[in-house]
């Protein structure tokens, strides 16, 4: 993880202090060294933060605040209880934070939405936007199928929960049902 944040992550760094402080590149190097900054920031949380899905979802929108902001998307954070999966480690809170994260991404490439809303309980996390929405089926029978939905259901497997998607021209809705944990003392 060190080696991670120091290597890595110092050498993003440097590069996009001295294009800024040079004035040299163009704005899609930028973009993207700024992307991969935040991807890697994603998997030292979730290797850091695995024991509270809570806080590695809060590190995860303090991260995208200003992305989304720049996009004119507000949050709203609705966090009513810690999130328990039967088996937790570093591994499965990445691919929950992946879930989140191809949501947030997929709102703001694809949406037109101004408000993005991510619930949290005990039992499930849920991803909301208002935007414009897209018809399932015909994604589904696509030439181009979406990766990215495939991706988030396939990790929410992974991890053993329920994946689920909902849209409409009202927006689009993405759930991850978290299984019953498990109780000890039996």
């Amino acid at each position: 993880m060190l080696d991670l944040h120091d290597g890595i992550g110092g050498q993003l760094v440097s590069i996009l202090a001295y294009m800024e402080s040079s004035k040299a590149g163009d704005t899609k190097i930028r973009v993207a060294l700024q992307d991969a900054l935040r991807d890697l920031a994603l998997m030292l949380d979730s290797m850091e933060n695995h024991e509270s899905l809570v806080t590695l979802l809060g590190m995860l929108r303090t991260r995208y605040e200003g992305l989304l902001s720049e996009h004119g998307i507000e949050f709203d954070w609705q966090v009513h209880g810690e999130p328990e999966l039967n088996h937790s480690g570093p591994s499965q809170s990445l691919h929950m934070a992946r879930i989140v994260q191809e949501a947030i991404t997929n709102t703001i490439k694809h949406a037109g939405a101004d408000t993005i809303t991510v619930f949290v309980d005990e039992r499930e996390i849920r991803i909301s936007d208002n935007g414009r929405g897209f018809d399932l089926e015909k994604q589904a029978q696509s030439e181009h199928p979406a990766n990215g939905i495939a991706n988030m259901k396939r990790r929410c497997e992974t991890i053993g929960a329920k994946f689920k998607i909902a849209s409409s021209p009202a927006g689009t809705q993405i759930s991850m049902f978290l299984q019953e944990p498990t109780t000890s003392g039996s």
